[in-house]
């Protein structure tokens, strides 16, 4: 019996609406446009749903930002602090 009260807690919860998927895109798509306004950047490119590059100085240095707010690489020291600020966190 315990474990049919686990399940039916279980199956109450459910997946994740449409609007929540969604509302995670949004907010990345959101951010990628407010980092694109904020600099002007050599190059900006997709690579893949979930991650883009962002180069700077001439193409020779690059930041990538991931869609778990997780960034690779390097920001321009004067945009830096703005970035980290939304919620970024930097792997080396």
């Amino acid at each position: 019996m315990k474990h049919l009260r686990l399940f039916e807690e279980f199956t109450k919860i459910g997946p994740a609406s449409d609007s929540e998927v969604n509302d995670k895109s949004t907010n990345f798509d959101d951010l990628i446009d407010w980092i694109q306004e904020i600099y002007e950047w050599s190059y900006v490119e997709q690579e893949g749903p979930n991650r883009i590059r962002f180069d700077w100085a001439e193409g020779d240095v690059s930041f990538w930002l991931n869609d778990d707010m997780t960034g690779e690489g390097e920001l321009p020291f004067a945009i830096k602090r703005k970035v980290l600020d939304k919620g970024i966190t930097m792997y080396e």
